[in-house]
């Protein structure tokens, strides 16, 4: 699976000022991760966390638990050193989807464009099976992917280019949000473009009993940092869905 190994600290430079991260995907998470069902604590666990960011982001509100696991080493190590520095309490976990073991519980999940990543269909089941597991019985799985069913590719999106590779999988360009400028041109990222199916007999498999879809819009303070015009083709061709996945 991609997981940015090869661009290290330049991705997670770049995701740190990313508007598609920071006014799109993670307010979208967030909008529902509803703290006043769990009581005092709410228990996240984040499936595919990368350096950690996201957990950081949400164990600002101090009534969230977080615990994230990546498969990259070195990505754990970053997240480790981060919390050490920022004392969060995060835990963290090096492991892979198929990996993954744990005896505590957690109220929800969450993942951030980790899905399209999968390996192939039948490995989706991994991820919701991971998060499945440890799942409270009332507690969902709310993670951005790819949209199954975006249809734009070729044109600007925001600062993101689409496109066809030529065995059908979808590569990611990243631009500059000012000049529109790729940012990397020599570390393709490359994803796969699961049908709603696909993603619905892995959650299935998984443990999972339903799954929603939700378009994704940014948040007010996005549109007025970046103007209207940046979300425009956004907000039309949606790349980005919402899943929800509950037991």
């Amino acid at each position: 699976m991609n997981h940015f190994n090869d661009l290290g600290g330049a991705y997670a430079d770049f995701v740190k000022s990313d508007p598609m991260r920071n006014g799109l995907h993670y307010p979208a998470v967030l909008e529902k991760l509803d703290a006043t069902k769990h009581g005092v604590r709410q228990r996240i666990l984040d499936v595919g966390c990368g350096d950690g960011l996201f957990d950081r982001i949400m164990a600002i509100d101090p009534a969230r638990e977080v615990t994230g696991f990546d498969p990259s080493r070195r990505f754990i190590e970053i997240a480790l050193e981060e919390d050490r520095l920022q004392q969060f309490g995060i835990r963290y976990d090096r492991a892979s989807a198929h990996e993954f073991e744990t005896e505590d519980r957690f109220d929800d999940a969450v993942s951030v464009m980790v899905l399209p990543y999968a390996p192939d269909a039948a490995y989706l089941s991994q991820f919701f099976r991971a998060a499945s597991k440890p799942l409270e019985n009332d507690g969902s799985f709310v993670s951005v992917v790819f949209n199954p069913d975006f249809k734009a590719f070729g044109m600007c999106i925001g600062n993101r280019l689409f496109s066809r590779t030529d065995d059908g999988k979808v590569q990611v360009h990243f631009l500059n949000p000012a000049s529109k400028e790729e940012v990397w041109k020599t570390t393709p990222t490359v994803l796969t473009q699961f049908t709603r199916a696909e993603y619905e007999t892995g959650a299935k498999d998984g443990g999972f009993a339903k799954v929603t879809w939700e378009k994704l819009y940014p948040t007010e303070d996005a549109v007025e940092e970046f103007t209207p015009e940046f979300w425009e083709a956004c907000v039309r061709e949606q790349p980005y869905a919402l899943l929800i996945a509950t037991k």
